[in-house]
Parts: structure tokens; C-alpha cells; sequence
């Protein structure tokens, strides 16, 4: 397989999937019940409900698969000593940032509600939320900034990966069936970080790199179908949205829609219809993914919510597309902010390798892991 063209593929997709995690973000997690949309506010639920609790979810799906591709790319033979280079670098790429980051989103918190109490506001949910929480459960079961459960379970994956490996060494595909069958059968585990969705899709995206199989080539001989499967399952999953079998068919769209994001994308590689201001965007969209839920975009939400014409469903529908694109922008600025003024500290945050070091080439799949894809 062409990797150096695979990768493009998936710097390629790295910005809009950073936007699809932003749009899951502009709802509550709770479904409503779609009807045809014959009024603004009906058309509306129908969007938001395909997009944000959809559409969206397809994000870290491919970050798991694309990660747990990458993430044996370059197993050799010796797999304790690949185990300790990649514990020993990994761990230090991730834990850092996953920490920092919950660690902010309290302390931010904090402040916020030291200084409502100050001018004589009562305290947010988020303090009510924090005050009543241990720090195991704010920093680990339920990440205070809870974007961060992808890094969770995605650092539970690199803990178990000689399992993994030699699983899907010795089953091959029958193993991966079997997982897929188990995760489309929506089996959940308990312990915090070993989800379904984790164990899956990366091991899915482990088998192509440990059985040397042509990734694109692969989804290419199923596009047609895969495509057709995706639609299909989406509307069923958007009508049954509320019902007991929803999560059935949203699974199996999941899925589809995996591989048909990557073929869209491989087919715009192959025709260099990859916007270029699109590429390299790696740490630029790993901030977006761990800053927009510190109150960015809550606080966009609730400036437009509060307006008397937003109960009006055509101009809810136009602050649905507006507010993903202000609280990416706003990001955005604050990245570029603090690149400039303390690069040293974004290294760091960002769990990117000191300059010094920037003749080792960063992996692709690091940048995915720990830059979210």
C-alpha cells in the first residue's frame, strides 16, 4: 500500500472531521423524534439530529481506525522492544495533554464561578457538576472536558496493544468479524476506556497494517456498496431515532460511513482536489478539539439562544451553521496566540516533540492520536 498517499488521504481529512466534532457539540446528547419537516423549527430537528447525532459520530470513529492503522505500521519482530518505544513515546504524547487538558477545564471553571460569586451570579452547572465529582471520576471515568474520552480510551488501546496484536494476528479477519459483530450487537463494557467503539475500530484499522493489506485498495472494491449501505442505515437510524433499535442501524451506518469517508477523501487525493490550506493541520485542530468545549461554544450557544428570533426554526438553522464556524474561528485565534506568545507552553499542551527534536519525523498516526487526527 501507498502510505505516503494514504496519509495524504487522511491530512486531508483531518479539518472536517475536526468540524464534525464541533457540530456533535451543538446539542444535547438526548434524541428527539424526526417528523417530516413541514414547518422551520421540524426542518431544523431533522438537521441537527442528522448531523450532531449522526453524521458527526463518524469522526472518532475514523480517528480510532486511522490510529490503530498507524499505530503498527512499523511493528517488527521484536515486540517488546517495539512495545517499550511506543509505551515509552506515546504515553508521554498523550498522558500529558489528557491530564493538562481536564486540568484547565477545571481550573477555568473555577475561576469563572470565583468571580460570578464576586459580581453576585449563582455558580454554573459545571461548578455543581465538579463540586460533587472525585478527581478519579473528573480526570479518568468521566473526563471533566469529555471530548478527552476518545485520548481515555485510545491510551487504554496503546496499554493493551500486545493482546490486540496477537489477536488479530492469529484470528486474521475472522477475529475482526467478530468484533464487529459485537460491536454492531451493542455489547458495552463498564470499565471506563474500553468501549466497544475503541476495540473495533482500532483493531480494524490494526488489521490492515499488520496483515500488510492495501487500505485503499480494499475500500475501493466496496465503495459502491458501502456507499448505498451508508444511506440506507442512515435514514433508518434518523427515523428510529429514540427508539430501542436505534443504535442498531446507527452502528452499521457507522461503519459504512467510515469507509465511505475515506473513499471520498481518496478520491479527492487522487484528483489533488485536497484544498492545500487543508493540510498540516494537525496541531491547529487537536487544540480546537480539547479548547471549544471550555465554554467557547457554550457561550456562543447561549448568546444566540437568548435572541427572540431564535425561536423563529429557519433562524435556528442559520445559527446551526453559523456557530460551529465562529467557535472554530475563535480557536483558531487563540491558537495562533499563543503559538506566538508561548510556543514553549503549546509544545507542551499539545504534547507535539520539542523543536530540538523535529529531525525525527512525526508519524502520522501520532499526529492523529494525539493532534486528533
Amino acid at each position: 500500500m501507498n502510505d505516503v498517499r494514504f496519509s495524504r488521504v487522511i491530512d486531508g481529512m483531518r479539518f472536517p472531521l475536526i468540524y464534525l466534532v464541533v457540530v456533535a457539540h451543538l446539542i444535547p446528547f438526548t434524541v428527539q423524534e424526526v417528523t417530516f419537516p413541514a414547518t422551520g423549527n421540524e426542518l431544523y430537528v431533522l438537521i441537527s439530529e442528522l448531523f450532531s447525532h449522526h453524521i458527526s459520530k463518524i469522526s472518532v470513529r475514523c480517528f480510532f481506525f486511522v490510529s490503530g492503522y498507524f499505530f503498527f505500521q512499523k511493528c517488527t519482530s521484536n515486540l517488546f522492544q517495539f512495545a517499550v518505544l511506543q509505551w515509552r513515546s506515546r504515553f508521554s504524547m498523550l498522558l500529558i495533554p489528557f491530564f493538562v487538558w481536564n486540568i484547565i477545564t477545571i481550573l477555568v471553571i473555577a475561576v469563572k464561578n470565583v468571580l460570578f460569586e464576586f459580581v453576585g451570579l449563582a455558580r454554573d452547572v459545571e461548578y455543581v457538576h465538579v463540586s460533587k465529582s472525585t478527581i478519579l471520576q473528573l480526570l479518568w471515568t468521566n473526563p471533566i472536558n469529555f471530548p478527552l474520552w476518545y485520548v481515555r480510551d485510545l491510551l487504554c488501546m496503546i496499554a493493551l496493544f500486545p493482546f490486540l496484536f496477537y489477536y488479530i494476528k492469529i484470528s486474521r479477519h475472522f477475529g475482526i468479524l467478530a468484533l464487529g459483530a459485537i460491536y454492531l450487537m451493542n455489547f458495552e463494557s463498564t470499565i471506563p476506556g474500553l468501549s466497544t467503539t475503541a476495540i473495533f475500530f482500532f483493531s480494524a484499522g490494526a488489521y490492515f497494517s499488520i496483515h500488510k493489506k492495501d487500505l485503499l485498495h480494499v475500500f475501493h472494491g466496496v465503495k459502491v456498496i458501502a456507499l448505498l449501505l451508508a444511506i440506507a442505515f442512515l435514514v433508518l437510524a434518523v427515523l428510529a431515532n429514540g427508539e430501542p433499535n436505534h443504535e442498531y442501524f446507527l452502528r452499521v451506518f457507522l461503519i459504512t460511513g467510515v469507509v465511505s469517508s475515506i473513499n471520498l477523501f481518496a478520491y479527492l487525493e487522487e484528483r489533488n482536489m485536497l484544498p492545500s490550506n487543508m493540510l498540516g493541520l494537525s496541531s491547529l485542530t487537536f487544540f480546537i478539539y480539547v479548547a471549544h468545549e471550555i465554554y467557547i461554544i457554550n457561550f456562543l450557544k447561549g448568546f444566540f439562544y437568548d435572541l427572540e428570533i431564535y425561536e423563529n426554526g429557519w433562524i435556528k438553522i442559520v445559527c446551526y451553521i453559523i456557530i460551529p464556524l465562529l467557535c472554530i474561528g475563535i480557536c483558531m485565534v487563540f491558537f495562533y496566540v499563543f503559538q506566538k506568545c508561548v510556543p514553549r507552553i503549546v509544545d507542551v499542551i499539545l504534547g507535539r516533540r520539542p523543536k530540538k527534536q523535529s529531525h525525527i519525523p512525526e508519524q502520522v498516526d501520532e499526529k492523529l492520536a494525539t493532534n486528533v487526527a
